[in-house]
């Protein structure tokens, strides 16, 4: 889990993990220099339960090298990045783990999800449920569902094998308007991607424009062209990527051709 000023919500996350009845995990907290009450929060619990490790950085590095900073410091089969404001149904680890380990050749497994309004978890909170079925599906089919971005790229916090989510992560994620979608479609082109058909997983629906939220994708935003330099960010994040076999590379271009051409007007009103 990496964090930085949560301290309303990471209680209710951090309590989630913690229940979860697979008991085998570590669960690592890097803290970007919060300056709210997110330290003592995180301290607590590292007190009372053995499991949790905190590191708390000096210096605010920015949430995309503190996913890197903390993937580095696991040391198990299995990883998942874990959002300071998210649930989990106790059995979430569990049957990721059963699924990964039951299918050799998938590298991330994912439950379906609800969005949620509260920070605590409420069914009645509940706003929206999404489903996924990729177990079975091609990469290719895969990348054209990622590509579209219409729902949060949620396999991003599945459950990985830490070695294919090393490779994954070993360029980060480009700084563009939408990342997570770039990474997402990477990650679909080079693996599978296992459905999991069952609610297990709440994101929490923050109210706040992803500009307020993260000061990098605001400043892209402020420097002019987002939608054009992001589609290009993606075709030459993609093309160039050690992680997607070469025959499957031809496949990139018609999804991101077609993602292109719909978004022609904002790129055309960029230039005017």
């Amino acid at each position: 889990m990496a964090t930085r000023n949560h301290a309303p919500s990471i209680k209710y996350a951090l309590n989630s993990l913690l229940s979860q009845t697979y008991p085998n995990f570590e669960l690592i907290i890097l803290d970007g220099a919060s300056t709210d009450d997110t330290q003592k929060i995180c301290e607590e619990f590292a007190e009372k339960d053995n499991r949790v490790r905190y590191i708390r950085k000096e210096t605010n590095g920015g949430f995309i090298n503190d996913f890197g900073n903390v993937l580095k410091e696991g040391k198990g089969e299995y990883f998942m990045w874990a959002a300071d404001d998210d649930w989990w149904h106790p059995t979430f680890v569990e049957k990721m783990v059963h699924a990964l380990e039951n299918s050799k050749k998938h590298d991330v497994a994912m439950s379906h999800f609800s969005e949620r309004r509260t920070f605590e978890y409420n069914p009645e909170s509940v706003t929206n449920i999404f489903e996924h079925n990729y177990t079975n599906a091609n990469n290719f089919d895969v990348y054209k569902k990622m590509i579209k971005a219409k729902v949060n790229p949620i396999f991003f916090h599945g459950l990985y094998r830490r070695e294919a989510l090393n490779k994954l992560y070993r360029r980060m994620i480009p700084n563009c308007i939408d990342g997570f979608t770039i990474f997402n479609c990477e990650a679909a082109l080079a693996t599978n991607f296992y459905s999991v058909p069952e609610v297990l997983y709440s994101k929490y629906k923050n109210p706040e424009p992803i500009t307020a939220r993260h000061e990098f994708i605001k400043k892209t935003y402020e420097a002019g062209f987002p939608q054009t330099k992001y589609l290009l960010t993606m075709l030459s994040w993609l093309l160039t990527s050690p992680n997607i076999p070469i025959y499957r590379k031809p496949f990139i271009i018609p999804p991101w051709l077609k993602l292109a051409y719909k978004n022609k007007r904002k790129i055309v009103n960029e230039f005017v």
